[in-house]
């Protein structure tokens, strides 16, 4: 992640090649919104969407930092580290972002990590472990996203503790045994209006927590 170990009490500006400077007076990253989360004590939410950013912006106050929204942004790679000095994040928003990389270490660091959303994106293909540093991360959105083909031999995540997963309006047609093999946890699953035509019967049999599993398509003409 772009920016320095700039401290918060520090009162001087520095401009940082390839992200959104510091805004000194309110401590909020320039362009973007700032402000507190109801129900959360000295918990910040900040929104920095329609920036037409393609990098992530330097953060201050980031011990107080719960939720960091870059949606509709023109970020096509999440590099590795990216988020590394995020480490009280909670949620996470990167829809309709343009992202087609996501490095394999893009969210280290992010330990208490509950929430992200990576809808509406240009995805194809991604390692299963890009969540692997995320012990507590429940609720993951991959809506929207170009994804056709899932290997016969590898899972789509490895993950012990999501728990929702969102591939609707995804390109997917066909789901294999191994495809959900490393969800354990996996309660709400939804795979509605996409492409898919084949479920192997085996396919559910290692998700015990398996609840709600939406597979509606939609109706083309003919």
């Amino acid at each position: 992640m772009a920016g320095g170990n700039k401290s918060c009490s520090e009162s001087e500006t520095t401009e940082l090649p390839g992200a959104v400077g510091y805004d000194g007076t309110a401590g909020c990253p320039a362009g973007c919104s700032c402000s507190t989360v109801d129900g959360f004590v000295n918990s910040h939410e900040v929104k920095c969407s329609y920036l037409g950013l393609s990098d992530i912006p330097a953060m201050v106050n980031l011990w107080t930092l719960h939720t960091l929204d870059l949606s509709n942004n023109e970020i096509s790679i999440l590099r590795n580290a990216s988020f590394s000095t995020l480490s009280r994040l909670l949620k996470l928003i990167l829809s309709n972002t343009e992202v087609e990389v996501i490095e394999i270490n893009a969210f280290a660091g992010l330990e208490k990590l509950i929430e992200t959303d990576l809808s509406y994106n240009n995805l194809e293909l991604f390692n299963p472990e890009i969540f692997s540093s995320n012990p507590v991360l429940e609720n993951v959105s991959l809506k929207g996203n170009p994804i056709g083909v899932l290997s016969s031999s590898s899972p789509i995540l490895i993950s012990n503790s999501v728990s929702s997963l969102d591939l609707s309006s995804c390109s997917v047609s066909t789901i294999h045994p191994v495809t959900f093999s490393r969800l354990p946890k996996l309660y709400f699953l939804d795979l509605s209006s996409s492409l898919l035509q084949t479920i192997s019967v085996s396919t559910f049999q290692k998700l015990p927590d398996l609840t709600i599993l939406k597979i509606e398509q939609q109706l083309h003409d003919l």
